[in-house]
């Protein structure tokens, strides 16, 4: 007989012991992503060690993109660079070409009240790990990464979320050692 709250095989800790994914982790998210379907390319040309903080930052950046590729730009492939060292910071760009996006019908249901919060909430985690985070449609149509189009909207070419800071381009989390 088991106990406690969690399934047969799944593992339990008091909160804060689980380990928390780094940078080491998006290779596996990427080949997570691959197996789901998804066409993730992962370009990795950083070097040295990064700060816990700013690893944990940059993984969620990826998982948020590949979220909205997934979600809002389904059918897209999904290009994910990072780059940096010890000295320079981490840059973590992620992409998809939207505009090859499979076509949503326009009617559908009413957009769930959370859409966007994504998006929101990555900024402020970027800021706290004293980067910025940039994101919205990049001139070539595509995204980065963006959430879905407006409501009754036919296009699947998503539209810039409100917290943007520029109006094209990838986006970008400069995250830098934790602050003292």
């Amino acid at each position: 007989m088991q106990t406690g709250l969690a399934p047969p095989g799944w593992a339990t800790a008091p909160v804060g012991e689980l380990p928390q994914p780094t940078l080491a982790d998006v290779q596996q998210l990427v080949a997570e992503s691959g197996r789901a379907g998804m066409r993730v390319t992962l370009h990795d040309k950083t070097s040295g060690p990064v700060p816990d903080l700013t690893g944990r930052t940059a993984y969620r950046v990826v998982q948020e993109a590949l979220t909205n590729a997934r979600k809002h730009a389904l059918g897209t492939e999904v290009h994910v660079h990072l780059s940096g060292s010890p000295g320079t910071g981490l840059t973590v760009e992620a992409r998809n070409d939207a505009a090859a996006a499979t076509p949503t019908p326009a009617a559908g249901p009413a957009p769930d009240p959370g859409v966007g919060q994504g998006l929101v909430g990555l900024a402020e985690r970027v800021a706290l790990a004293s980067g910025r985070l940039e994101h919205g449609p990049t001139a070539d149509g595509g995204c980065a990464p963006c959430g879905p189009p407006p409501p009754g909207s036919s296009s699947r070419t998503p539209r810039r979320p409100r917290s943007s800071t520029r109006s094209a381009g990838s986006p970008r989390a400069y995250p830098s050692s934790p602050r003292r």
